[in-house]
């Protein structure tokens, strides 16, 4: 499964979460850029942004060295308010007022559920809604992409 042109830019401090998480979505078909921090990252997003190949999703921590994932969030919405953000925490405190930014489609807490935030991805790529993965899609009924994602994710998943 390929999303041609939709990239995932993951920032993430733990380098053992930055790579089990990249290795996952690869895994399934996902495109995943890494950063260790928010500069790194910003940095990667005006890059891309530049080449005029805008990177549509960041999926971010938020406590992190350098910059937050919060300043990082701020600074990309800035530069291209079309960006969505998923945001990974292990401080559940801050869920609540996070879910308050229209620009953050979705607050996990750590430890993550994958399929949750895969789920999430699915949902910002095609544009359609997935309370719940089923096994038993009809590919007529739905978006094609959405259908490919969703069978190469329940055959790594389940």
């Amino acid at each position: 499964m390929e999303h041609n042109s939709d990239e995932i830019l993951l920032v993430e401090d733990n380098e053992q979460i930055l790579k089990s998480t990249a290795d996952s979505l690869e895994k399934i078909g996902f495109k995943v850029i890494c950063a260790r921090d928010g500069d790194i990252a910003l940095s990667i997003f005006l890059d891309r942004l530049n080449k005029g190949t805008p990177i549509k999703v960041v999926v971010t921590d938020m406590l992190m060295p350098k910059m937050n994932g919060m300043n990082l969030i701020k600074e990309i919405y800035r530069l291209r308010q079309q960006t969505a953000f998923i945001v990974c925490s292990a401080y559940k405190e801050l869920k609540e007022d996070l879910e308050k930014f229209p620009c953050i489609r979705r607050v996990h807490i750590k430890p993550l559920n994958l399929k949750d935030v895969v789920r999430d991805l699915i949902t910002i790529f095609t544009n359609r809604e997935w309370e719940v993965i089923p096994s038993d899609l009809n590919q007529q009924r739905i978006h094609k992409k959405a259908y490919e994602a969703i069978q190469t994710i329940l055959k790594h998943l389940v």
